[in-house]
């Protein structure tokens, strides 16, 4: 049964939003908070209190101190996790109980495959960091923001989706975690730490998602975005594996897919520049290997939903909440010509060069309804 689209609009921005840009919110324990200006704190979400934290005086991940000495702090989860980005390399640091589960997880992915280039391990401490080899090479984010350069784009998704078919046939170790998308029902949870009022217009919605169950079918990435994939003049590269497991390949084909969709909502391109985007990938990778369109259907959907409740928690995404909500609703319709956009961008090049090619392209696939903004 279908139910009418509740709508989740934020009342009021929260307080720490106010002062700190981004909150990586979880469903137990303490935020991290981000400033525009590298600054991080911690924050209580019952309590609603925040404290500044240094990452070089984290005493949780005693290894960072040092290591920082290396390079940039480019990520950072108070007392959890943190990366460092050295000239040569990246470098992985985690609490100390937590490092042999860590190297052991990147030694499974060692793999020689030339189709895709993973990183490798070619340097640890029991401290709790491991250090790895740098991809080298644009990541897709990169080349989706790129200046308009004629057929990069969907050439360069078609490489991706080559890529992928062959990661997920390679033979996963049989030590792998099975994983799954994550529960709806996690999600209103913790948006509910501090936006109680959103619970039940929220929860209307998850109880429309189609359910998921875990398919433990081959080996899967686990957090598959445009960020974690490099264009690489070799091949293309796959980094950040933290999430990777036994699951459906569908998982990732569609967390791809509806993250093209959303880079192109926050470019304030048209929708359909994002859907088409979305279709070619998933069409150059039937092509090669078949995929369920139950499956990848009800995946967007939960991803959709999810990323309305990441986004909620970002002061440049918030207002994308109710946008993004729409899209998890059954009745989004995609656009299911997947070679729309080629076809498009062929066609503009015909007839103008630069960024006036990408106007006509991007004009012929802006149908149907506008996006919606608050």
């Amino acid at each position: 049964m279908t139910v009418p689209m509740a709508v989740v609009r934020p009342t009021s921005v929260p307080i720490f939003l106010e002062r700190w840009s981004t909150a990586y919110p979880r469903h137990l324990g303490a935020w991290t908070l981000r400033g525009t200006d590298r600054r991080w704190a911690t924050f209580d979400p019952e309590r609603k209190r925040i404290w500044p934290v240094e990452p070089c005086s984290d005493t949780k991940l005693p290894a960072l101190k040092s290591v920082l000495r290396r390079g940039t702090l480019i990520g950072y989860r108070s007392g959890r996790r943190a990366i460092i980005a050295t000239p040569h390399s990246y470098i992985k640091v985690v609490r100390p109980q937590r490092f042999d589960a860590l190297l052991a997880s990147h030694d499974l992915f060692a793999s020689p495959d030339p189709r895709f280039i993973m990183p490798r391990v070619i340097a640890s401490d029991s401290s709790g960091w491991i250090e790895l080899s740098a991809v080298r090479g644009p990541s897709l984010h990169e080349i989706l923001h790129r200046s308009f350069r004629g057929d990069e784009v969907p050439e360069v998704i078609e490489r991706v989706a080559t890529a992928l078919t062959a990661f997920h046939s390679t033979t996963a170790p049989s030590e792998l975690p099975i994983r799954s998308p994550d529960r709806p029902e996690q999600w209103i949870e913790t948006v509910a730490r501090v936006e109680p009022d959103a619970v039940t217009p929220l929860a209307r919605i998850a109880r429309d998602l189609p359910e998921l169950e875990s398919l433990p079918q081959a080996m899967v990435h686990g957090d598959l975005h445009d960020k974690n994939i490099i264009t690489a003049k070799t091949g293309v590269g796959l980094i950040d594996f933290d999430n990777a497991g036994l699951g459906s390949p569908e998982d990732d084909v569609a967390n791809l897919a509806v993250h093209l969709q959303l880079r192109s909502l926050q470019a304030r391109q048209p929708a359909a520049v994002g859907e088409a985007r979305a279709d070619l990938l998933c069409n150059a990778y039937r092509n090669q290997r078949d995929l369920d369109p139950d499956r990848l259907a009800a995946v967007e959907r939960h991803t959709w939903f999810r990323l309305a409740c990441l986004y909620r928690f970002r002061r440049s995404g918030r207002h994308l909440t109710f946008e993004l909500l729409r899209r998890a609703a059954p009745s989004r319709a995609r656009v299911e010509a997947g070679a729309s956009w080629r076809a498009l961008v062929a066609q503009a090049k015909g007839s103008a060069k630069g960024s006036s090619a990408r106007a006509t392209a991007e004009a012929g696939l802006a149908a149907g309804s506008p996006i919606q903004r608050w």
